[in-house]
């Protein structure tokens, strides 16, 4: 009868497993605005104010359950919460580009247009220089575990131009296009797509290989989930249906989710980030009978 019992328990615990990856996507210019899929519909929702036009260039996951936007042309870092509400705004120095949680809880984030990357002090709302990264249009910007900054810019004036990857040390890779975006995972992978059918991946040491390629998929973003240790890019197959494609660390490829349907317009000017999937809250009748179970067990053993 115990045993009976305890596989009971068991059983009703499971129910209460970890649910699916939470994606949330930004998107710039007539499309601007933040956005999630409804996993179980396959739907594209937009979860942001549609009275107001943004100009999301960057979006990163903040405090683990909420979301880090960069507004371009407003000047404005925003925190959401997972329904669209903004929770904060820092009004911060003219076109501010990437940004991403540092240490302590504040915002790192690069200046485009004077190769500066920023501080923001989310105590005092402070916007203080960090330093210079001696190259134009900085745009994307990650950390590695060691906290060291990494920053995506334009060096040069056409056709002498070169798009290099840059740390407080200087510059430690060279690309052959500037990237559509620059996404790390937690053993310090760096991942950047320079055309959109390829994703190239350095590692820790900088050494570059093929993550994925296929030239009838277009992948327009792409993020790491440590909660599955998968990695996920919302992306186009050659009839053009959109998808929420998922990727081994070996770079092998499979649909997630198919025929997503409401994406915006302009999807290759996005940026894709994933919030660790939350417990799953079990039904009331399932926490009465787990109730139950319990204080059998216990008249049992008493």
């Amino acid at each position: 009868m115990k045993k009976v019992l305890l596989a009971l328990i068991i059983l009703l615990t499971a129910g209460s497993s970890y649910g699916s990856p939470s994606f949330y996507f930004a998107s710039r210019y007539d499309a601007g605005g933040l956005y999630t899929i409804n996993t179980a519909a396959s739907e594209v929702i937009r979860i942001d104010s549609v009275s107001q036009s943004h100009d999301f260039i960057s979006l990163a996951t903040f405090d683990s359950d909420k979301l880090l936007l960069t507004d371009f042309t407003r000047n404005t870092i925003y925190v959401y919460s997972q329904d669209g509400t903004v929770l904060s705004e820092y009004s911060v120095s003219p076109s501010p580009a990437g940004a991403i949680q540092g240490s302590a809880g504040n915002i790192c984030y690069s200046s485009y247009y004077d190769s500066q990357i920023r501080k923001i002090d989310v105590t005092t709302q402070n916007d203080v220089f960090l330093y210079d990264a001696d190259i134009e249009r900085t745009r994307h910007i990650v950390k590695r575990s060691s906290d060291t900054i990494y920053v995506v810019g334009r060096a040069g004036t056409p056709p002498n131009t070169t798009f290099e990857l840059i740390s407080i040390t200087g510059t430690v890779y060279n690309f052959t296009a500037f990237p559509s975006w620059l996404v790390a995972d937690d053993n310090d992978n760096l991942f950047f797509s320079e055309n959109t059918s390829t994703i190239l991946k350095l590692d820790g040491d900088n050494n570059e290989s093929v993550f994925f390629s296929d030239p009838d998929i277009t992948i327009y973003n792409f993020a790491y989930n440590a909660a599955d240790g998968y990695y996920y890019g919302i992306g186009a197959d050659e009839w053009s249906a959109i998808h929420v494609y998922q990727f081994d660390k070996n770079g092998g490829i499979s649909q997630y989710l198919s025929d997503i349907s409401g994406a915006p317009s302009v999807l290759n000017n996005s940026y894709l980030t994933i919030l660790d999937p939350v417990p799953a809250i079990p039904e009331p009748l399932t926490v009465i009978l787990l109730l139950t179970s319990l204080a059998a067990v216990h008249r049992v053993r008493k």
